[in-house]
């Protein structure tokens, strides 16, 4: 590690413990989501379809939507030199999700491009994002969602853990899967 960047450890799989896995995009807009709406769940799979996870699922008045936050790997860089899909399988794999979840009556499938996903950038790519067809975010913290997707998801576990919730409520409560938590 001595004489190493920060990346280059990270390449080689020597994380910082603190890390989530989430990226801050997702994060930051679980924040926003929760805050207009509880009831959105996180990580749905469609009709029992284990091949597409989606990132974001709600229904609100009727009308069911997706969304998907969309860091680098979607555009630009791949996960192919850690053993994971090329840019183009990525972006075909994007384009079947999105063909699916629209061919089972999805009403709304929205795409967030979080490659910038500051305070601002994310914020700008929901309010111009079919969303706010949906949901009025007019009453939205957005700085108190930013602050509160900047803190790790471990600490908030086991914070919520010490504090003697058990595993199902804090799945709930956090929108994470039970084998997550």
């Amino acid at each position: 590690i001595r004489n190493k960047t920060i990346e280059k450890v990270n390449r080689m799989g020597l994380k910082c413990k603190c890390q989530d896995g989430n990226s801050l995009g997702e994060k930051y807009f679980y924040q926003i989501i929760k805050s207009v709406d509880e009831n959105v769940e996180v990580e749905k799979y469609l009709d029992c379809n284990y091949s597409y996870r989606y990132d974001f699922y709600g229904e609100i008045d009727s009308a069911k939507w997706i969304c998907e936050i969309q860091g680098k790997q979607h555009k630009t860089k791949s996960f192919e030199t850690c053993g994971g899909r090329t840019l183009d399988e990525e972006i075909n794999n994007d384009a079947e999700k999105r063909n699916y979840a629209l061919s089972l009556g999805i009403d709304y499938y929205i795409q967030i491009d979080s490659e910038e996903s500051g305070l601002h950038q994310l914020k700008q790519k929901i309010l111009n994002s079919d969303l706010c067809k949906i949901y009025d975010f007019s009453h939205v913290d957005w700085i108190e969602c930013y602050r509160k997707s900047l803190m790790s998801d471990i600490y908030k576990v086991a914070e919520m853990w010490n504090n003697g919730c058990h595993v199902m409520q804090i799945s709930s409560l956090m929108g994470l899967g039970k084998g997550t938590i």
